[in-house]
């Protein structure tokens, strides 16, 4: 093959594992609790939340300093002020200053 144009490389950080992670929720779909598997391999602080397909944050799960380990969050398809949540899909999302990952859950009521 000639020319260098079309070559595509390897970025070298690629075999690290993520500093967080979202597990796969249990069970999904799900009604009306679903555990949510979370993974860190930094300690600090870490923030996981509720979310709707349009954007807007439905509950808050976490939002504190956690160490670094595996630990397992509960929903029980309820917003911030403890009203139930519809049907529906809705993505959660981890966040630290290490890193985030996102996952989608569905409610059947």
């Amino acid at each position: 093959y000639q020319g260098t144009e079309h070559m595509v490389g390897v970025d070298g950080d690629a075999d690290e594992a993520p500093a967080v992670r979202l597990g796969d929720a249990y069970p999904n779909p799900f009604n009306p609790r679903v555990d949510i598997p979370v993974e860190i391999s930094v300690g600090g602080r870490v923030r996981v939340s509720v979310f709707t397909p349009d954007g807007r944050r439905v509950a808050v799960l976490l939002d504190e300093e956690r160490r670094a380990g595996e630990h397992v969050l509960t929903w029980h398809g309820r917003d911030r002020h403890g009203e139930e949540v519809p049907s529906g899909i809705y993505f959660v999302r981890l966040e630290s200053s290490t890193g985030y990952d996102a996952s989608k859950l569905v409610l059947l009521r």
